[in-house]
């Protein structure tokens, strides 16, 4: 199968931990026998984009070259993680080229990627023109319902990549009663400030912070 992924994130050589979570995702489909392309939208400079990117992406801030490549190689499914923008710029592919769209969305709140009435509209477009639509737990679930009413396509699922951490983990005992683990990216957004807050309450635990970032 030839699997075409969108991301606005992805590992380069001055900042590696940048959507390593994706590219273990497109290596682990390509040791399967996929084929896979992978195209970066909307590159922001957190990533380190500039400072090289691994082999096999392509980076394009106008969607033209992006759209062209895809009706050149012609995928038999398009992925996008994230539904603004990278969704919304899948949806425009999958229309020319009748490919299926699926979206997987990461971001929380789901609303944090609707700055304007422009981002709402495309977002919008994006999730009625995706075949499945995958949230990366209940919540962020819960936070999509209203913009994929229209069909039964949510579903939410735990990143298969953090969980085989945890069951490896769990499996070598390394696991302590009253230990906490938060792991992500280290910016405001992830509010890991909430988890130090609860540990107040919990006199007994420890809270361990795993990530690299601001």
């Amino acid at each position: 199968m030839k699997i075409l992924h969108l991301t606005p994130w992805w590992p380069a050589s001055d900042y590696d931990s940048a959507g390593r979570f994706v590219y273990d995702q497109v290596e682990a489909l390509r040791a399967a026998g996929h084929q896979c392309e992978v195209e970066i939208v909307n590159g922001d400079t957190w990533t380190g984009v500039v400072g090289g990117l691994l082999s096999g992406t392509h980076w394009a801030i106008s969607g033209g070259p992006m759209v062209q490549r895809a009706l050149e190689w012609g995928p038999d499914v398009i992925h996008a993680h994230v539904t603004w923008p990278c969704g919304w710029m899948g949806a425009k592919i999958s229309e020319r080229i009748r490919a299926p769209l699926v979206v997987s969305e990461y971001l929380v709140p789901f609303g944090s990627c609707m700055k304007t009435s422009m981002h709402e509209k495309r977002v919008r477009e994006a999730l009625r023109q995706a075949m499945l639509v995958t949230a990366c737990g209940p919540s962020l679930a819960r936070d999509m319902e209203p913009y994929v009413s229209f069909r039964p396509t949510l579903v939410w699922e735990v990143s298969p990549i953090v969980a085989d951490v945890f069951y490896k983990a769990r499996a070598n005992r390394m696991a302590k009663p009253g230990m906490l683990l938060a792991a992500g990216r280290l910016s405001q957004r992830k509010n890991f400030a909430l988890a130090i807050d609860v540990l107040s309450y919990l006199p007994d635990h420890t809270l361990t912070i795993v990530g690299y970032g601001e």
